[in-house]
């Protein structure tokens, strides 16, 4: 849910800047600053994936305690019923 709004709101980040690069290049291009802004987005975008593999990581360590909660709960009741 939280990437959901996240990509949205990088893309809009990113045409913001690239448009302001644009518009502020009226002497032929600069390319020193296109490459730094790319150098930005790249760094911000491996943030980005490294954040949403932690998201990921931690949701299958969340099941993983669910599923062993539901065992032990399994586990206790049966041996109440004995």
């Amino acid at each position: 849910m939280i990437l959901s709004v996240l990509i949205p709101f990088i893309q809009q980040m990113f045409l913001f800047k690239a448009k302001s690069i644009v518009q502020s290049d009226d002497n032929g291009g600069e390319p020193e600053l296109v490459l730094r802004f790319l150098q930005e987005v790249e760094e911000q975008a491996e943030e980005v994936l490294a954040d949403k593999q932690q998201i990921v990581d931690l949701d299958i360590k969340r099941n993983q305690n669910r599923e062993a909660l539901r065992d032990l709960q399994r586990e206790l009741g049966s041996s109440e019923h004995v």
